[in-house]
């Protein structure tokens, strides 16, 4: 199975692989960069998780193929 990091960061796209690795499952990974031509999401959640689960939604939806992403950011007060 190939899983899209939604992402362009070559290092999260090696983050997630070394996560989900599994010698027992057939898993590839890959990265947005294979897919220039389809536009950012906006990212409207009011959360991380709200913007990542938009995120591997859209993406899913855009590539036809199962998407993993991830949502962080710095906090200040």
């Amino acid at each position: 199975m190939h899983i899209v990091i939604a992402t362009a960061n070559p290092g999260k796209v090696r983050e997630f692989a070394e996560l989900l690795a599994d010698p027992a499952k057939d898993l590839t990974f890959g990265d947005l960069s294979a897919f220039p031509a389809i536009d950012p999401v906006e990212e409207t959640g009011d959360s991380f998780r709200a913007n990542a689960f938009l995120k591997a939604t859209y993406y899913a939806k855009a590539t036809e193929q199962w998407a993993l992403a991830d949502d962080s950011g710095l906090e200040v007060d």
